[in-house]
């Protein structure tokens, strides 16, 4: 009987996962119609790279790649270097990266449902995100390694996970290690990874019955490391896009919307109370938060 019931549950990890995948690879090199403006970037320092070991601005295998400005994370521009050395540079190799660690992403959350919960709520996790246009959206494209990232955070979760269980310290190693490649896939895994690797120091140092050097030694000194490298850069390079994004950079046209507000009220007491930098900043924090609850960019998409 416990056969049976295995056997129906690989049978449906396996439906679900070739739907998700096929979705995922279905008129890839088509699908959005690319290459737009981040992918070319990618694709043309991928090329670069596999053919002479040099970004497009003659730097030797960089850390941070300059790009048009923005300052891109190296890896998935290092992976991509690598499909197109053996495929050739086309819309595919340059999404390819995205596309397989989208697909082995329902493979890693299964993992993750089924130990923390059961088979059935690892089963239920996949449903969802192999048929969420998130999942759908984020593995489709190369701009950025957004879905990279996701994979390489689930990951190393997972492998904490496999740690505890069997208290293996290549589970640990391999954890801090999938954690560091996510920072040098995407920004938020520079705000993700130091979070989670303090959550699971935290938890191995209250689960150990004794304090083991090695469970603390190598971990710091990997982690010390990915911290090097990524700072190593400028800060102008590291904190580019947050200035070129965030509300808190160099926002002129806040700027004038608090003086055009002004201006209609006569620049009184009560105007500049109500219209200032922490007001708007404020509002606008409140609004971009609540607008991730909206399904307009779902039903009307234009």
């Amino acid at each position: 009987m416990n056969k049976i019931k295995i056997n129906k549950y690989l049978v449906l990890l396996t439906v679900i996962f070739i739907v998700g995948t096929f979705f995922r690879f279905y008129k890839l090199g088509s699908i959005p119609p690319g290459p737009e403006w981040d992918e070319a970037s990618v694709g043309y320092n991928a090329f670069s790279i596999a053919q002479t070991g040099k970004d497009e601005w003659e730097t030797r295998f960089p850390l941070i790649f300059q790009a048009f400005g923005d300052y891109k994370n190296p890896l998935y521009i290092y992976l991509t270097a690598i499909f197109i050395k053996f495929f050739g540079l086309n819309i595919i190799t340059i999404r390819l990266t995205n596309v397989l660690a989208g697909s082995l992403f329902i493979l890693v959350i299964y993992l993750i449902g089924s130990k923390i919960f059961n088979k059935k709520i690892g089963l239920l996790a996949i449903l969802f995100l192999a048929l969420s246009p998130y999942g759908f959206f984020f593995s489709r494209i190369s701009g950025d390694g957004i879905m990279l990232s996701s994979f390489l955070v689930a990951t190393g979760v997972l492998m904490e996970i496999n740690y505890l269980k069997s208290q293996r310290f290549l589970f640990f190693l391999l954890s801090i290690v999938f954690l560091m490649l996510s920072m040098f896939s995407y920004n938020l895994g520079r705000i993700v990874s130091p979070i989670l690797l303090s959550i699971f120091f935290l938890i191995n140092i209250l689960n150990s019955q004794k304090l083991n050097k090695k469970l603390f030694l190598i971990p710091l000194l990997i982690i010390l490391l990915a911290f090097y490298l990524i700072f190593k850069q400028s800060s102008l390079s590291l904190s580019s896009r947050m200035q070129y994004v965030g509300i808190f950079g160099a926002n002129k046209g806040l700027a004038l919307e608090i003086d055009e507000f002004r201006g209609h009220d006569k620049n009184n007491l009560k105007s500049r109370l109500l219209h200032n930098k922490l007001t708007f900043t404020g509002i606008t924090l409140l609004g971009n938060y609540l607008s991730h609850f909206s399904t307009d960019f779902l039903l009307n998409y234009k």
